[in-house]
């Protein structure tokens, strides 16, 4: 595997008019993002807490034989496929790895835990797979003839899904928390408005969420919101399930698209979504909270201080 090799600048900014057939060549990877997950080929994949947590990333290239579409003037061993990993908040990228076109192509790629941990754990995390030119070469006009140019590229962007897409989350001071009948030093508080059983995006959020000031400030990053964060998802999406439970007690199935069907998902199998699981841990609430920590990994943040 190369491991000198350096990012050219974007292949929109140069025409490389005399190797369009080269173009597609990259367009039909695909990206699995756990170990019973399907693979897709869409560009932008939502993932959300619970996601992150069980992240087992592997990219299958899906190219085609060099043969059918290498333009004149070029030999196998002047590309290679190229897979790397790339974190826009922390300014870093990774090589996955480098795969030459004299060789047969791997059908599947994985990311390493390694690897993911050292790009912050996944979150709003760039996996390319690009076809690039491995060594300088005469310039001509239209074709690429420094190393590292791309020739095709594709990019997965593994978009975190925001707790604010389901909570609708605020701020309130004591004086605001003694106006809405509690406590001054109350912490947090999740009312449930509706819609969990709704299919869709455009519902806006389905609960209320509030934060107390100045533990939200205090929260701002630092190392104690990464520890407090997990634990207050617990709590927002143990009540948000505990107060709707009469909305979908008597469905068999959740429905389609809705985020009760999501929740079904992460909580109890992807594969196989079961709500009459997910009712059975609903009613108990310490099970409840037990398999939300796990599977929100709250003991490696509380272990750990964070990612």
């Amino acid at each position: 595997m190369r491991t000198q090799w350096h990012r050219s600048e974007p292949k929109t900014l140069r025409p490389f008019f005399a190797v369009r057939s080269v173009e597609e060549t990259t367009h039909h990877a695909a990206i699995k993002i756990a170990e019973n997950a399907a693979s897709v080929e869409d560009e932008v994949i939502d993932v959300d807490e619970i996601d992150l947590r069980q992240l087992q990333i592997s990219i299958k290239p899906n190219i085609v034989a060099s043969d059918e579409w290498l333009p004149a003037g070029f030999a196998a061993d002047d590309l290679e496929l190229a897979i790397f990993c790339r974190s826009p908040f922390l300014k870093n990228s990774i090589i996955v790895g480098t795969y030459s076109l004299e060789q047969p192509m791997p059908e599947e790629v994985s990311v390493s835990d390694e690897i993911l941990q050292k790009l912050g754990g996944g979150r709003e995390l760039r996996i390319t797979v690009a076809l690039v030119l491995v060594a300088d070469k005469e310039r001509q006009a239209g074709m690429p003839f420094s190393m590292g140019h791309w020739l095709s590229s594709k990019t997965f962007h593994l978009r975190e899904r925001k707790l604010q897409t389901m909570f609708d989350v605020k701020t309130r001071t004591s004086e605001e928390w003694v106006e809405a009948n509690y406590p001054p030093k109350t912490l947090y508080s999740v009312v449930y408005i509706g819609g969990i059983d709704a299919a869709g995006d455009e519902n806006g959020p389905i609960a209320d969420v509030h934060i107390h000031l100045d533990a939200y400030n205090r929260m701002a990053g630092e190392k104690i919101g990464e520890t407090l964060e997990p634990m207050l998802s617990v709590e927002m999406i143990a009540q948000v399930l505990e107060q709707s439970l009469a909305d979908w007690r008597d469905y068999d199935e959740a429905p389609p698209g809705s985020p009760l069907l999501n929740l079904t998902k992460k909580i109890t199998n992807a594969d196989k979504p079961s709500l009459a699981e997910l009712k059975k841990i609903v009613t108990n609430q310490s099970l409840l909270r037990a398999v939300l920590q796990d599977k929100i990994g709250v003991l490696s943040y509380v272990t750990s201080g964070g990612n």
